[in-house]
């Protein structure tokens, strides 16, 4: 098997107030925040409008 290459990763950080963390947390489902807010922004910024559909459908449905 071949060796998969290192993408080098960076850290992009925002301020939130906790009010906001905990519905961010509630919406993404157990242990997802981050790649919740990660996929949300990446879809927003490339405007795959089914990826962020299937966000707010996720939220949705943990929100209930």
């Amino acid at each position: 098997m071949g060796k998969k290459k290192k993408v080098k990763q960076v850290v992009f950080a925002f301020r939130l107030n906790a009010a906001d963390r905990d519905l961010i947390h509630k919406a993404a489902g157990p242990a997802r925040a981050t790649r919740f807010v990660l996929a949300a922004a990446l879809a927003a910024a490339t405007a795959d409008h089914k990826a962020f559909e299937a966000l707010t459908a996720q939220a949705k449905s943990n929100l209930a």
